[in-house]
């Protein structure tokens, strides 16, 4: 009797019959698709021995390399299949490592087909025949190949997934399955690819048996089916049995659950909501159809929501106990809190059957510990923001009481006894007698007190505080208790000597600013009529030198310098007149004159700097009441700072232009202008401060001294960029001297 054909063909016809019956299973309830993978796993083991026979009843090396390249299809088969089974059937196993499994072994099946004859041989030697089973049969013999690795691999990476399944599904508590169906193809799969790659190479010499180890890898998923299938029937029998028993206790259950004076919702294992008690959907004013499922989540407050989930599926998931506040819609539309607290629930067998739990209405409750905390909030926020501390002291025990702020003001430790002496001694050497008879005044008289002392921390800062105290009296008028505040008034007290230096060095600063103005506007005013004076005896002493003396020029010259020397006298009277506040020497003056004495006074100062100066003066001006010294200071300055503005500008285009013209409100316009680079836009705004200044060598005291000069006149001034280039200074009196 041929024995390796009978058992191959056994096994083969067996795993065939147990194929069919679970695909009549899976025929019958669709959603039992582990029967149906489990029958494709069976009929790739029924092909996977009938390659393995014909391996071994092969007569050509040729015959022997195609039955082993085509052996790897039902492999593949087998390993995707177990990889999809222990996902539906024990619901467990990494996703990623289960993708990883089917590709490395989708990777060796291609590279099976590509290599020649096969992915296990790259060349096939003369079979070789030995003695199996009292039978002659073909053994492999070749060269083997080294991407035989990836597919040993990939039954390497199925052992590792499968454990890490088991060992979930086993944590899990789901025993049995665990040591029947993970503990079998672990066992089976490993033994089967240790025999494989032994063979594969040349390790021991015997024929190919691997599909016996799966065989039995079926015959226990098998049993483990049916037991799935003899389980589910024999509890059908106990629940059309239990099933009448089972209404009476859920009638009996729902009447004492809606007689029930809380809210009660019961969930499945899927954690849906199937029952809310009576209490409950009169609390929401919604059907029970409404609120099943997830239903009642509609009622649950926004920003609630997501926390009520949170907390639910984290205690479903771990089976624990759970107790959590929300706000729930009220039939009426209000918002009130409840505090819910659930626990798992089990049946007669000890399975986990869902959850139960009860709400209550605890919205007073959390209204009145909401007032206390804020109230208690308010107040820790008052003495923190005043940096307050509260004390009291037991005179009969001698023990002071007092809070986190006031021990640490004192710089006593957060806790522990302390007495008056404890305190007296952090008082300053200085103050201590004092505030000792004020403290015993006060408890002798039975009187409040109010004092300032200084207290020297252990660190040796010294700090400044204010404390009020209220003595108690006993039922006998005894002074037995001492109640108080104290609060740091150091930043005060610094703040006080501050203020008196700052005050101080204010009025200092003052004077000197008082006389670095005088003596910067004397300095300014003085420099023109100075500067001419040295020009024009400078150019005497040339002319005398020379020998050849014009008496009429020096006569000229002289004239020249007496004027300078009057205009000087004439700031100088102004300034005394400032100082002593006389009345100003106002008179009659004629602008127009006024503008042709300024050009003939600063014309050596356009020759020497090559300006041309230009007049358009409107005929028949009024005239003004002003002081005529004044104003002529008020041109020299805008004049001698266009010929300034115009240092960089080619001789051929410096020009100045001064004109004068009446406006339609009566009131006289002088404006000089200039052809230079203008001002700048970010000084437009200051160019008439004091000691503001955009020339390297100026006081910034000019243009000051012209607006105040204008301004007390009545008039305006004001300074602009011209079209053409350069700047313009216009100022504005009027014809009356009043105000404009």
């Amino acid at each position: 009797m041929n024995w390796v054909t009978v058992i191959w063909s056994v096994g083969s016809g067996a795993c065939l019959t147990l194929a069919l019956i679970h695909v009549v299973v899976w025929w019958k309830d669709r959603a039992a698709r582990a029967n149906l993978v489990f029958s494709a796993m069976a009929i790739a083991v029924a092909a996977f021995a009938a390659l393995e026979l014909a391996m071994m009843q092969a007569q050509t090396p040729e015959q022997f390399g195609s039955d082993v390249r085509w052996v790897h299809v039902p492999v593949w088969v087998i390993i995707v299949s177990l990889v999809i089974f222990v996902r539906l059937y024990l619901k467990a196993g990494r996703q990623w490592l289960a993708w990883t499994v089917v590709g490395v072994r989708t990777l060796s099946l291609i590279l099976n087909f590509i290599f020649s004859p096969n992915i296990n041989f790259r060349q096939m030697a003369p079979l070789r025949h030995v003695s199996f089973l009292g039978e002659s049969v073909s053994v492999a013999a070749g060269v083997p190949n080294p991407w035989m690795l990836v597919a040993q691999l990939s039954l390497v990476l199925l052992v590792i997934f499968v454990m890490d399944a088991t060992i979930a599904v086993w944590r899990r508590g789901d025993r049995r399955q665990a040591l029947m169906v993970g503990g079998s193809i672990l066992f089976f799969t490993m033994a089967g690819t240790v025999e494989g790659i032994t063979i594969t190479w040349g390790i021991i010499s015997m024929p190919l048996t691997a599909s016996l180890f799966y065989q039995g890898l079926v015959v226990v998923m098998a049993c483990e089916l049916s037991y799935d299938v003899v389980h589910a029937a024999a509890l059908a029998r106990q629940l059309q049995v239990s099933d009448a028993g089972l209404r009476e206790s859920e009638e009996r259950f729902r009447s004492v659950a809606d007689a029930a004076p809380v809210l009660i919702w019961m969930s499945g294992m899927d954690k849906l909501c199937t029952f809310f008690n009576k209490p409950w959907l009169e609390f929401t004013g919604r059907s029970l159809e409404q609120e099943l499922g997830n239903g009642w989540a509609e009622g649950v407050h926004p920003d609630d929501l997501q926390k009520c989930f949170e907390i639910y599926t984290e205690a479903f998931d771990a089976r624990q106990p759970f107790a959590m506040q929300y706000r729930l819609r009220r039939s009426d539309g209000e918002y009130r809190w409840l505090s819910d607290q659930g626990v798992a629930r089990y049946d007669s067998q000890e399975n986990f059957a869902g959850y139960i739990g009860s709400c209550v209405d605890v919205t007073e409750l959390i209204n009145k510990d909401e007032a206390l905390r804020e109230s208690e909030e308010r107040m820790r926020l008052v003495a923190n923001a005043v940096n307050l501390g509260i004390w009291e002291w037991d005179l009969d025990k001698d023990e002071i009481w007092a809070t986190n702020t006031r021990r640490a003001l004192v710089g006593w430790p957060a806790s522990g006894k302390t007495g008056f002496e404890d305190f007296i001694s952090r008082v300053h050497p200085d103050d201590q007698n004092r505030i000792r008879q004020i403290i015993d005044d006060a408890i002798q008289n039975g009187a409040d007190y109010d004092c300032e002392y200084r207290l020297v921390l252990p660190d040796g800062i010294v700090r400044w505080m204010a404390t009020r105290g209220s003595v108690h009296l006993d039922a006998n008028q005894k002074a037995n208790r001492v109640f108080g505040v104290s609060i740091d008034i150091t930043a005060r007290k610094q703040a006080e000597l501050e203020a008196l230096h700052h005050r101080e060095e204010l009025s200092h600063l003052s004077r000197v600013a008082a006389m670095g103005e005088l003596a910067a506007s004397i300095a300014h005013e003085l420099n023109q009529p100075l500067s001419g004076i040295s020009s024009n005896a400078g150019a005497g002493q040339r002319f005398i030198d020379r020998g050849d003396v014009d008496l009429r020029e020096l006569h000229e010259l002289l004239g020249d310098i007496m004027a300078d020397a009057h205009r000087a006298g004439a700031v100088i009277r102004g300034i005394q007149g400032m100082v002593k506040k006389s009345v100003p020497n106002r008179q009659q003056v004629n602008l127009n004159d006024l503008v042709s004495k300024v050009v003939r006074m600063i014309k050596p100062n356009a020759m020497l700097q090559s300006c041309e100066v230009e007049t358009l003066v409107e005929p028949n001006l009024p005239p003004i009441e002003a002081d005529p010294i004044q104003l002529q200071q008020v041109l020299l300055n805008l004049t001698i700072n266009a010929f300034d503005a115009m240092d960089d500008t080619p001789a051929r285009h410096r020009k100045v232009v001064i004109a004068t013209e009446k406006n339609s409100d009566s009131s006289i316009r002088v404006s000089v202008r200039d052809y230079g680079v203008g001002i700048p836009e970010e000084a437009r705004e200051r160019v008439f401060e004091q000691f503001f200044t955009t020339k390297t060598k100026g006081l910034g005291m000019g243009l000051a001294i012209v607006r105040s000069i204008v301004e007390s006149h009545g008039g305006t001034i004001v300074a602009e960029n011209a079209d053409g280039g350069g700047a313009r200074f216009c100022f504005t009196l009027s014809a009356s001297g009043a105000a404009l």
